[in-house]
């Protein structure tokens, strides 16, 4: 198992092999469904995005996806499965440190 140093994410140590755990993993139509109804015609935001399980779906039924989340590893691995670049995606974290200050 990957040790996770100070520097990382989650997602840095384990995005392959996460990737890897749910391969079989198909959303639900239904859940689909449902969540191109509530967007709409909006582009939907999903923060957390991972390795675009959900988002690049979404995307392909024609809902405009941006995919928000702290690991670049997470985001390689979306990208090399949406070559169309459905998914607009954004490396983000949140420094807590700042807010506090």
């Amino acid at each position: 198992m990957t040790a996770l140093s100070s520097e990382s994410t989650y997602g840095d140590a384990f995005s392959a092999e996460y990737d890897r755990t749910f391969a079989d993993f198909e959303p639900p139509a239904p859940q689909l469904d449902y969540l191109a109804e509530l967007a709409g015609h909006s582009p939907a935001l999903e923060v957390g995005v991972g390795t675009g399980r959900v988002a690049i779906p979404l995307a392909r039924r024609g809902i405009d996806v941006i995919g928000v989340d702290p690991s670049q590893a997470m985001l390689d691995v979306l990208r090399s499965k949406d070559p169309e670049g459905l998914v607009s995606t954004f490396c983000e974290t949140i420094d807590r440190t700042a807010e506090e200050q």
